[in-house]
């Protein structure tokens, strides 16, 4: 059927429009953010070397793990002479 009064109040009229199409970007807009982007992904760390850091990390935790677990065992015990 026929549209309400509702229905066409909330249609676009052409101001609306000419507002949306004023603020669309430009090329320079987006070749501003490509490069932004471009800058960001050089910054990051290569994979190889993150692969390298997990492992280092592992060895810490373990580390820490073994001694924190002798810790624990101390402190239950309550001697802390052999």
């Amino acid at each position: 059927g026929y549209a309400t009064k509702e229905e066409v109040s909330r249609k676009s009229d052409m101001r609306d429009v000419c507002a949306l199409v004023d603020v669309k970007v430009d090329i320079d807009d987006v070749n501003h953010a490509l490069a932004e982007v471009s800058r960001e992904l050089e910054a990051k760390c290569s994979v190889s070397a993150l692969e390298t850091s997990i492992c280092e990390q592992g060895v810490i935790n373990s580390s820490l793990c073994a001694e924190c677990s002798v810790g624990r065992w101390i402190w239950k015990s309550g001697q802390v002479k052999p």
